[in-house]
């Protein structure tokens, strides 16, 4: 069995705005387009990131770190196109360690 941990979960104000949640998964070498979908993706979305290393290994905190950059540049994307930070749809992003 993996280890699994909670990275980001953030919550919706408004939650009947999004009746839909896209699941989904990929590692750590994909998190250049998990960053296009959380910018793109208009409901609520969940993802589980795949590292391949130990909970409190150094490579698990680099990941940690990756993925909520990953995410304040997805957040920053919207903000661009004049998206309220507080309308931003619900994400869930769980780490899975070996």
């Amino acid at each position: 069995p993996c280890h699994r941990e909670v990275v980001v979960a953030t919550c919706s104000i408004v939650p009947e705005r999004f009746p839909v949640c896209l699941v989904t998964q990929c590692s750590m070498d994909r998190l250049a387009q998990l960053e296009t979908q959380l910018s793109c993706w208009d409901s609520e979305f969940a993802v589980a990131v795949y590292v391949d290393a130990f909970p409190g290994s150094a490579q698990a905190t680099e990941a940690r770190r990756l993925i909520l950059e990953t995410c304040a540049r997805s957040v920053a994307a919207r903000e661009e196109r004049g998206e309220n930070r507080k309308d931003c749809p619900p994400w869930t992003i769980l780490l899975v360690h070996r």
